[in-house]
């Protein structure tokens, strides 16, 4: 069978920094201060580090690498939250897989294996579960798949958090997972300067039912 290679760079943030990730919305690399369940030490899932995704609005961090179409691609990660999600505000945390061309539009996916397809105006496969107001101090793991379509000239693997009550709910991520089901990698480059600044898109807040939640950033 292939062998699954983990592209990302400093997906489990053991470099003590955000060093590899562009969005933003990294607002601290260390562990939760609360111990995940069952009562632990506090500490990252994994290693040393995690990080921390906070802001109000729409806070990211991604990484974009080149893609062709007909690539099949997987993006995992773990979240933590150490405090339960505002239920009235539709807060949320996740990750997402977005095709784009040439021209940096974003592309609806061929076809979505694990995770669900966004067809919309933000186009893109969001993972399952997300992170949601039902999840709180336990370690979560979330996940998408899908198929580049025509057209695919790049995808971004984007964690997110979705965070609607002022800032109020930081989410942790730690040991994601990004790769392509094919087994040769080789040429995949990372780009460091496209996007580094996202801004939210305009329109209104998600649908809380999972299936039609937007995701909504530009």
């Amino acid at each position: 069978p292939p062998t699954i290679v983990n592209v990302l760079a400093n997906p489990g943030f053991e470099s003590g920094d955000s060093s590899g990730w562009i969005g933003g919305g990294i607002t601290a690399v260390g562990v939760p201060a609360e111990p995940p369940l069952p009562a632990e030490p506090p500490g990252a899932r994994s290693g040393a580090s995690a990080a921390q995704i906070a802001g109000g609005g729409v806070a990211v961090a991604l990484q974009i690498f080149d893609a062709e179409p007909g690539d099949e691609v997987n993006l995992s990660a773990w979240m933590l939250t150490e405090t339960a999600l505002d239920a009235g505000t539709e807060t949320f945390a996740g990750a997402k897989i977005i095709f784009r061309d040439a021209s940096n539009n974003d592309l609806v996916p061929e076809s979505v294996s694990l995770g669900f397809l966004n067809n919309g105006v933000n186009p893109g496969i969001n993972s399952e579960p997300g992170l949601d107001i039902t999840i709180e101090d336990t370690w979560a793991f979330t996940q998408a798949q899908g198929v580049a379509p025509e057209g695919t000239d790049k995808v971004l693997f984007v964690l997110l958090n979705f965070d609607n009550s002022g800032g109020d709910n930081p989410v942790w991520f730690d040991d994601v997972q990004a790769s392509f089901t094919k087994d040769n990698v080789d040429g995949r480059t990372f780009f460091f300067d496209v996007f580094d600044t996202l801004t939210v898109a305009p329109g209104s807040l998600p649908d809380p039912l999972p299936s039609e939640r937007p995701f909504s950033y530009s």
